[in-house]
């Protein structure tokens, strides 16, 4: 009996689901590789909390790796940004990582040479 308590106590603890989702109807992402989705799962498994997709495809972002599709914007509310974005420069495929000034934004892409910067 107390080992069923106690697996109760940790699952009314923990999040339902973590998941990965647009944070608004009209954020584009479902051109987004492999590499980037499956890095996004890791970050919503490792923090155990939503990861919001605040920004992928723009097309009107010339020179940028979202105009390629192959980068995201994301939020993770609950979570240290600068954690986030440290995980996230450890992932499989992940060679892009910033973080943007006075916003709680991570840039991660797929870009062939690594990148990361701090603003």
């Amino acid at each position: 009996m107390r080992h069923v308590l106690i697996a109760a106590a940790i699952l009314a603890a923990s999040p339902a689901s973590a998941d990965v989702r647009n944070a608004w109807p009209y954020v584009r992402s479902q051109c987004l590789p492999t590499e980037i989705r499956n890095a996004l799962s890791a970050i919503s498994a490792h923090f155990k909390r939503d990861v919001l997709i605040v920004s992928a495809h723009r097309a009107s972002a010339r020179g940028s790796m979202h105009a390629a599709c192959r980068a995201a914007d994301i939020r993770v509310p609950g979570a240290d940004k600068m954690a986030v974005r440290a995980f996230a420069a450890t992932l499989p495929g992940i060679r892009g990582v910033g973080t943007y000034p006075r916003k709680d934004l991570i840039h991660i892409d797929n870009r062939s040479i690594p990148f990361a910067w701090r603003r």
